[in-house]
């Protein structure tokens, strides 16, 4: 999945994802400046079950998927 910051504040954006229901794993957190794109992917064998988002500023933080594959 492709994501991009349409926020006017830098971003952190971390993957939770897991190999099956039940098994959770967070990834890194990944700044993205307002405007960056970042692909967002879980391991081989895993899947992607949330995405989640923290502002580092004190503006407005979002994001915007543009491609899922």
């Amino acid at each position: 999945m492709t994501v991009r910051n349409t926020g006017s504040s830098a971003v952190l954006v971390t993957v939770i994802k897991g190999a099956r229901q039940g098994i959770r794993e967070q990834s890194r957190e990944q700044a993205l400046t307002p405007g960056q794109s970042a692909v967002l992917r879980p391991g081989a064998g895993e899947f992607l079950f949330d995405i989640t988002l923290r502002n580092m500023g004190s503006a407005r933080g979002s994001l915007l998927v543009t491609r899922v594959q």
